[in-house]
C-alpha cells in the first residue's frame, strides 16, 4: 500500500512539474513525453529517461554522476545513500543519537510563517530522499512540494544534480538544501542555481557542517564556519542564521571518529562506536545550556542560514562585521 501510494504521488507531482522543466544542460524548455523527458532545442535534444515515474534529470557533462548510474539501479552509487539510512534506523532502535538539532521546530515555523501569505508556494526540497526533522512543518494542502535528490529514496519525486537545477526561472517561494551542500563539488555554483530558480521574494534555508567528520565517504567535500557560510549566501537578504549543532554535539561527533581511527576492523569500529555513543550521547544536551554563548561559533557542529534572495551582494567588508565568536 505504502509503495502505490508514493508511487500516485510521484505521478500527481510529476503532472504539476511537468510545465516547469528546463534541461539541466542548456536551459531550454524540456518536454515529457511518455517515459521520458525531451530537451526541445534542437541544438542539445538530449533525452532524459524517467524510472519508476521519476524523472532522471542530470548533466552528465558536469557531474560526478551519470545518468547510467540509475537505469535499472545497477550502480551501487544509485543506492549508497538508501543503504546508509536503512542502517541509521537499524541502529536507531538500539543506541541513543550523538545528534541533536537545536533550531530545527524554530527555523521551519518561520519557514511556515513567511509562506502563509503566498498563494500555493512552490518549495523545492534539495536531498529530500528522506523527511528529517519537522521538516514535515512545512507539508500542506497549500504548498507545492518537489521532494529531489541525487538518490532514489523513500520520499525521491525527482533525481538532479543542484549544480544545474532542471527548472525555470524565477518558479520557487522556498529552496530548502536539506544537508547538501557539504556533498556537492562546488557549493557556490548550487547556490547560484538556487538563487536562479527562486522568485523574485524567494526564499532560501540550508543546514551546513562546521566541525563534523567525513561522512558518505568519497561525496563529502566542504565545511563552512558561520563567516564562511554566510558568505556563501551573500547574494541573499539575511532573515536569520545560527548554530543547529553546537559544540556538545561536536565533541561527541570527534570522540566517535577518534575511536573509529582505531582499527580497520568494520565490526570492531561499529563496536567501538556504540560504547561511545553509550557513554557521551549525554554531551548533545549541553548545546541548549551554551547555545547564546559566542564560543559556540567557533566550534559549532553546523549552522543554519534562512535567507531572502536579493540583488544586492554582501561584501567582504560588511561580512567580517557579522562575527559572532570569541
Amino acid at each position: 500500500m505504502r509503495k502505490i501510494e508514493l508511487l500516485n504521488k510521484n505521478i500527481n507531482q510529476l503532472n504539476v512539474m511537468k510545465d516547469l522543466f528546463v534541461c539541466p544542460v542548456c536551459k531550454k524548455k524540456a518536454i515529457v513525453r511518455n517515459s521520458s523527458i525531451k530537451c526541445t532545442n534542437i541544438l542539445c535534444g538530449i533525452v532524459y529517461p524517467i524510472i519508476d515515474n521519476i524523472p532522471i534529470l542530470i548533466n552528465e557533462e558536469d557531474s560526478v554522476f551519470s545518468i547510467q548510474n540509475y537505469v535499472g539501479e545497477t550502480n551501487k552509487i544509485a543506492t549508497l545513500k538508501i543503504h546508509f539510512i536503512k542502517k541509521l534506523k537499524w541502529l536507531r532502535k538500539i543506541v541513543p543519537s550523538l545528534s541533536n538539532n537545536l533550531s530545527a521546530k524554530k527555523n521551519f515555523e518561520l519557514l511556515s510563517k513567511l509562506l502563509h501569505d503566498r498563494v500555493n508556494p512552490k518549495i523545492l526540497i534539495i536531498g529530500g530522499a528522506t523527511i528529517t526533522t519537522n521538516t514535515e512543518m512545512i507539508f500542506n494542502s497549500k504548498n507545492i512540494i518537489i521532494e529531489s535528490d541525487i538518490y532514489f529514496g523513500p520520499r525521491t519525486q525527482i533525481i538532479i544534480d543542484s549544480h544545474h537545477i532542471p527548472f525555470d526561472n524565477e518558479i520557487f517561494d522556498l529552496v530548502i538544501f536539506q544537508a547538501v551542500l557539504e556533498h556537492v563539488a562546488d557549493p557556490y555554483k548550487c547556490v547560484k542555481e538556487a538563487h536562479r530558480v527562486l522568485n523574485k521574494e524567494g526564499i532560501v534555508f540550508a543546514a551546513t557542517p562546521f566541525m563534523q567528520q567525513v561522512h558518505m565517504g568519497a561525496f563529502d567535500f566542504t565545511r563552512f564556519t558561520h563567516l564562511g557560510h554566510r558568505r556563501l549566501f551573500r547574494e541573499f537578504h539575511e532573515i536569520e542564521s545560527g548554530v543547529f549543532a553546537g559544540t556538545g554535539v561536536a565533541l561527541g561527533w570527534s570522540i566517535k571518529s577518534f575511536v573509529s581511527s582505531l582499527t580497520n576492523n568494520n565490526y570492531l569500529r561499529l563496536f567501538f562506536q556504540v560504547i561511545v555513543t553509550f557513554l557521551f550521547f549525554w554531551l548533545k544536551y549541553v548545546d541548549y545550556l551554551i547555545v547564546n554563548k559566542k564560543g559556540i561559533f567557533d566550534g559549532a557542529s553546523g549552522f543554519y542560514f534562512i535567507g531572502r534572495k536579493s540583488e544586492d551582494i554582501l561584501s567582504d567588508k560588511e561580512l567580517i562585521k557579522l562575527f559572532k565568536g570569541i
